[in-house]
């Protein structure tokens, strides 16, 4: 797509408002940075590419003991590398990743990691993923935790609309978990990603492709009760024009 999506402007937003928890005090240094790593890849749940954006706050920093990307890379790094369980949910990598980082660097008042898996093998097991997933976990020096998931479609995914065609569909979908949620609460991506498909290839047929996402969402809180807010766009490319709709719903 050629402008930023909603599900992106939802990700960034979250981000923003973690890292602006607090009011910097007058004569205090309040510091905004980030880094991307792209195409790192993974020996895990298969094998996996992943494109990483780390968002960070600092606070005061005297000293002048800034956070690197090399330091970010590095840690990242040796957590994947010795990460110990490889069939874990990627909320639950992503949670114990951000973790490792505010340990190892206290001058953080917080951290979100963005995280964009796009799987490349199952090494001989296939785990059924075949569009980029999306993970997206922030979190506070103070305890505050915020866990999304989503996924992203590519441009051979296509839906039968009310009008009888079957038309390209680029879906943007981002779930927003309830706080605090367990290890083992965490519903499976694949089944949250097929479901929400299978009610969109339901309803479209019948119904507006704007009624459709609504139901779809409404749909996906129903079924899974782990998700407390769903953003979900939907693009339909026609030969001459684009359709495009977006909601998010809240329990």
């Amino acid at each position: 797509m050629k402008n930023l999506s909603l599900y992106f402007k939802v990700v960034y937003l979250i981000i923003a408002l973690v890292l602006c928890t607090g009011v910097a005090k007058a004569g205090k240094l309040s510091q905004e940075s980030s880094v991307s790593f792209f195409n790192y890849e993974v020996h895990h749940q298969g094998i996996n590419r992943l494109n990483i954006k780390f968002s960070w706050k600092q606070h005061d920093n005297t000293s002048g003991n800034y956070i690197s990307d090399r330091f970010i890379y590095a840690v990242a790094d040796s957590f994947f590398k010795k990460y110990p369980n490889t069939t874990d949910w990627w909320e639950i990598v992503n949670k114990a990743l951000t973790q490792v980082i505010l340990k190892d660097y206290p001058n953080m008042d917080s951290i979100a990691s963005d995280i964009e898996v796009t799987w490349v093998s199952g090494a001989g097991v296939d785990y059924g993923h075949r569009y980029p997933t999306r993970c997206v976990t922030a979190r506070t020096m103070t305890g505050g935790l915020y866990e999304y998931f989503g996924f992203r479609t590519l441009p051979d995914f296509t839906i039968s609309s009310s009008s009888g065609e079957t038309d390209n569909a680029h879906l943007d979908v981002l779930y927003r978990y309830k706080e605090p949620i367990t290890n083992t609460d965490y519903p499976d991506g694949l089944a949250t990603e097929n479901a929400f498909k299978a009610f969109l290839n339901e309803y479209s047929k019948d119904e507006s492709i704007e009624k459709a996402n609504k139901k779809c969402a409404e749909e996906m809180l129903k079924k899974f009760p782990e998700i407390a807010g769903i953003t979900s766009e939907i693009e339909i490319q026609k030969t001459r024009f684009t359709n495009q709709t977006s909601i998010t719903l809240e329990r």
